[in-house]
């Protein structure tokens, strides 16, 4: 493009100003990241870092590539075949595209990753021979996890749709993950540091690794370009702490590279992690992982640099609208989302007080976040609830289910010094809230009060039969012949199409009366609407929970998007 003289901005072909230095000229790469974060300190010496390594690792990555062999020039030919129609003059740049454009090559690490100074050096292996991993545990480890939940906010100039993608992509980590969100309007509501901060300025799609335990903020760029729901959920995954999946150390094992169709300053970011430092939890490479570039990614104009050593998954690389099952694998190992559970729907914890001591405890909430208190209060709690284990004197009897607010604050003792709290979910998880304090051992222990009368409620609600669901899908069907999964993310209907697919399922557009009043039921607050119903004539329809009503949209509209239900057959036990 050409820049005129009088121009003190450029003007990328998404329609973004860049800012302009002193001279009227627009800036780029580290000065570019210098206006735009001005307290990150670190960009001068790790762009020299950078520098350095590229050379090595440019060396690396030549000395370890094959010539273009029989099985090369073959993965190439079957790569031809597909013949694929060009991409809209409208489709979205890819990450590695928007920030090359912006000269941030010189700055970033595989693309897109912030690193500061200490990062760099470890993830060069640079310091104590550590190097980069996939789910990042080299970084002041186990500091780097967000232990205390995400605190995020926006810099007033991101604009709304850059927000709607952050909060997307958020909310779609939090639904399948331990990990919690929570928005602020400023670092002052932030109950943990960093305070983790979406900005637009300068451009780019970027992101630290990880969370920095010295920072009061920490930045992830959304800028012009970026803003949509896979960028974004690509961007929070860096900054919980994964790397890249196409930099895995078993990248050979699935993947080929035709180095000589890569742009020369970007062949340094096809380099791979040491095996003795990568962890990926025993997942097998997952080609379209939120983590993995296209196979485009860093190549010349036209040229395809990444080829799957099975033909069948070369359309399969990279381009997920939202991380997939393998994805939130991971992460729930990352961060132990898996660790005290018995099984996939049990959790269990165990407060114990010193011997003669007993424990008085009440329970204050047990639902699904962001519902009412009552969300789970059904006949037996059926749906789910929690499990308390103390009061009595023997353990044999299972424990007091709660599930309803009338159930709360009521203040009750253990009769020995343990209590036992388990929660269970039928079709997706619960909440819960449990106030306790060491109090003196007296009598007998049991209730401080009249526990509350029960109540017998008759219910012509079937007992489901029983079926096994895996655990991406949560809710078992009335009858158990299916399994549902729900999703809250946004997405056109063919979009959360290929999400089913990808979880190997497929859309639900139509359930049986029972399953589809449970279903209406699981969705929070935030949710405006799902996809519901189909029919032949091409036409979808969007139940919007305000009005209680179904709108009738083309299944192809690509400006409409909702919530939405997969499904799959149950495996009978």
């Amino acid at each position: 493009m050409r820049i005129l003289p009088i121009l003190a901005v450029l003007f990328l072909s998404y329609g973004h100003a860049v800012p302009a230095g002193h001279n009227r000229v627009p800036l780029r790469g580290k000065e570019l990241l210098k206006k735009a974060l001005p307290g990150f300190k670190d960009i001068d010496a790790v762009a020299e870092l950078i520098a350095e390594q590229k050379k090595k690792a440019q060396q690396r990555l030549s000395h370890g590539q094959q010539a273009v062999d029989k099985e090369m020039s073959e993965l190439i030919e079957e790569a031809k075949k597909l013949n694929p129609k060009p991409l809209p003059a409208n489709a979205s740049h890819s990450i590695p595209e928007i920030n090359s454009k912006l000269g941030l090559d010189e700055v970033l690490v595989e693309g897109d990753m912030l690193l500061t100074l200490e990062q760099a050096k470890r993830h060069f292996g640079l310091d104590s021979g550590r190097s980069k991993r996939q789910a990042m545990q080299g970084w002041d480890w186990p500091n780097s996890l967000w232990k205390d939940g995400v605190y995020y906010s926006y810099s007033n100039d991101l604009n709304q749709k850059g927000r709607d993608a952050v909060d997307k992509a958020a909310a779609f980590w939090q639904q399948h993950t331990c990990i919690r969100f929570y928005k602020v309007a400023s670092k002052a509501q932030a109950r943990s540091s960093p305070l983790l901060v979406f900005y637009p300025r300068g451009g780019g799609c970027l992101s630290q690794i990880g969370r920095d335990p010295r920072a009061q903020e920490q930045y992830v760029s959304i800028g012009p370009g970026c803003e949509t729901v896979d960028v974004a959920a690509h961007e929070i995954g860096h900054a919980l702490g994964f790397n890249h999946e196409q930099n895995r150390w078993d990248r050979g094992q699935f993947v080929r590279l035709n180095l000589d169709d890569a742009e020369e300053k970007w062949k340094y970011a096809y380099d791979v992690a040491d095996k003795s430092q990568n962890d990926n939890y025993g997942k097998q490479y997952d080609f379209r992982g939120i983590m993995h570039y296209f196979d485009t990614a860093f190549a010349k104009p036209n040229k395809t640099v990444m080829f799957t050593r099975n033909p069948a998954y070369q359309m399969s690389l990279g381009g997920s609208d939202v991380p997939t099952y393998g994805d939130i694998f991971e992460m729930n190992t990352q961060y132990s989302c898996y660790a005290n559970k018995t099984d996939p729907y049990h959790c269990t914890w165990h407060v114990k007080a010193p011997a003669g001591k007993r424990i008085q405890y009440s329970v204050t909430y047990v639902g699904i976040s962001d519902s009412e208190g009552d969300s789970l209060c059904y006949p037996r709690c059926f749906l789910g609830g929690l499990s308390i284990k103390g009061i009595e004197k023997t353990w044999i009897p299972e424990g007091m289910r709660v599930c309803c607010k009338t159930q709360f604050n009521k203040a009750q003792t253990t009769a020995s010094n343990l209590l036992i709290i388990q929660p269970w979910n039928s079709f997706a998880y619960t909440d819960f809230k449990v106030q306790y304090k060491i109090v003196d051992g007296t009598g007998g222990g049991g209730p401080d009060s009249t526990p509350p009368t029960q109540k017998t409620t008759t219910t012509t609600t079937r007992r489901p039969a029983t079926g096994k669901c895996p655990y991406n899908y949560q809710i078992l069907s009335a009858d158990g012949s299916r399994c549902y999964s729900y999703y809250t993310a946004e997405l056109t209907y063919q979009s959360a199409e290929s999400v089913c697919r990808n979880a190997r399922g497929s859309i639900s557009m139509s359930q049986p009366a029972q399953d589809e009043a449970t279903l209406k039921n699981v969705f929070p607050r935030s949710v405006q609407g799902y996809w519901h119903e189909i029919y032949s004539n091409g036409v979808c329809g969007i139940y919007n929970f305000r009005t209680k009503a179904t709108g009738y949209v083309w299944c192809t509209d690509a400006y409409s998007k909702a919530a939405f239900i997969c499904e799959q057959p149950s495996v009978r036990r």
